[in-house]
């Protein structure tokens, strides 16, 4: 009987051990790098990058939570940072991703914001409006692809000459 409990012993000591183990590996870094990213967090931290002055690490964190949710308070947020450190044809692409979607019942006061920045990165770029006679052409502005014909809404271009394409199999070039 003392034998048995020895090997208990000895077996449940082995478990402490390797749960110590596993333990003391970088548990979080895994869990960090397989989880998904929260986009209502990393919009929480562009914000208070943004309030301590960090604008290029608040751009970053609110361009991330757009990519995973674009909703139009993040375009707008990001748009704003744009303007801030000269990026003038994103934030043209955000602020009227954010107009375009700002909800009817809306703060007035808010949209007004919106559309008063929306002005500014608009004074520093062109819009193009892009209309292929061909629908679903690939429409490229300097060779990025940009979506497929027709377009619902203006291109934005930093000043400067630009190639565009539209191209669809079957149609010559």
């Amino acid at each position: 009987m003392t034998r048995t409990l020895a090997r208990s012993v000895g077996r449940s000591l082995g478990w402490i051990a390797l749960g110590a183990a596993l333990l003391s590996l970088p548990c979080a870094d895994v869990l960090a790098q397989s989880a998904d990213p929260d986009p209502v967090k990393l919009f929480d931290e562009g914000n208070a990058l943004y309030r301590e002055g960090n604008l290029a690490a608040a751009e970053a964190k609110f361009q991330q939570s757009f990519d995973l949710k674009p909703v139009y308070d993040t375009a707008a947020n990001l748009g704003d940072c744009e303007i801030n450190v000269g990026q003038f044809r994103d934030a043209a692409e955000h602020l009227s991703y954010a107009a375009r979607n700002f909800p009817a019942s809306g703060e007035a006061e808010i949209r007004a914001q919106l559309e008063s920045r929306l002005r500014q990165a608009l004074a520093k770029v062109g819009a193009l409006t892009i209309q292929p006679s061909v629908p679903g052409a690939a429409i490229a502005v300097d060779g990025t692809k940009i979506g497929l014909s027709p377009l619902e809404r203006d291109i934005y271009v930093e000043p400067g000459t630009h190639s565009i394409s539209a191209t669809k199999d079957g149609y010559e070039r």
